[in-house]
């Protein structure tokens, strides 16, 4: 089996990138190198890209102190915290074993991505078993630093609401939002989290149940456009970096390459549709503040 599936070869064909693709390619590895090890044992959050039974993507957060990564060995990560009720996490995992992780640290606009199986253990704990490893560039990443909670900032009780639609206070934050991360996978490979941001403004909010957001150039491997080239699905998450509330949208997506589409994204090489199946909202979801430093220099900004 070769590194990429067909929906990857697909569209790297369709942007003319195939030989870069496959150079790119020689980075990705099944096991946790020692320099990636380091990495994940530092940092707090975790984005996880899971499935649920109707075969939907969702993108959930997971955080803890520093350590509670811990590789296990070269194939193998823990993840020392219990998973929230509220999240969808749990029970997609009872049932699908896919499972993607994205760990980033903001400061250093650093991340990696770790795809492969994920497992419950009976304490409510989580290890993901890695078929796929790999480093990204700092591409698109703002920086941020975490700030210290302070007594009035200690989180009241998570609430949720689910909905089939954006309200307005939904659609301001999605419509101001910098960064993001998305969800998707590929049947026969396995799931993936990835991260995505850009200027403020960057997703636009075409009504209550679609967005209109850009995908601008990276790594050129393509694994999120692939799968969903292959496979529409796909899942949302917003981190309110205030307030520590989250946004979990799923729903399909439709890729756009024509140029009219194009327009409207300042410099986008290809527009994603969003079209919201169902809506998630936790308040006070995870224990981290943070604070805004700079944007970054690959926004495009002219």
């Amino acid at each position: 089996m070769g590194k990429f599936h067909e929906g990857e070869l697909a569209v790297q064909q369709q942007a003319g990138v195939q030989v870069m693709a496959r150079r790119v390619s020689s980075g990705i590895d099944a096991a946790i190198h020692a320099v990636f090890q380091d990495f994940i044992h530092e940092q707090r959050l975790a984005v996880l890209a899971s499935v649920d039974a109707e075969g939907r993507a969702w993108a959930s957060l997971v955080t803890g102190a520093p350590g509670f990564m811990r590789v296990e060995d070269d194939h193998t990560v823990h993840l020392n915290t219990v998973i929230s009720d509220l999240d969808v996490l749990r029970s997609n995992l009872s049932i699908n074993l896919m499972l993607g992780m994205l760990v980033i640290d903001f400061s250093t606009r650093r991340r990696i991505r770790l795809n492969g199986t994920g497992h419950l253990d009976d304490d409510g704990t989580l290890r993901l078993t890695t078929q796929e490893v790999y480093g990204n560039c700092q591409k698109y990443i703002q920086a941020r630093t975490e700030l210290p909670l302070r007594p009035a900032d200690v989180p009241t009780t998570p609430t949720l609401t689910i909905t089939t639609s954006l309200n307005a206070s939904q659609q301001r934050w999605l419509s101001q939002a910098d960064t993001f991360f998305i969800a998707s996978y590929m049947p026969s490979r396995g799931a993936d989290a990835s991260h995505r941001g850009g200027q403020p403004g960057f997703v636009h909010v075409l009504d209550d149940h679609t967005l209109e957001f850009p995908d601008y150039a990276g790594n050129m491997m393509f694994n999120t456009l692939g799968n969903l080239a292959a496979n529409p699905r796909a899942g949302i998450l917003l981190l309110d970096f205030d307030t520590g509330s989250v946004l979990q949208l799923t729903g399909h997506v439709i890729i756009h390459w024509e140029p009219a589409s194009l327009q409207r994204h300042l410099g986008s090489q290809r527009v994603i549709e969003f079209r919201i199946a169902e809506v998630r909202e936790i308040t006070h979801a995870v224990p981290l503040r943070f604070k805004f430093l700079s944007y970054s220099k690959f926004n495009p900004t002219t």
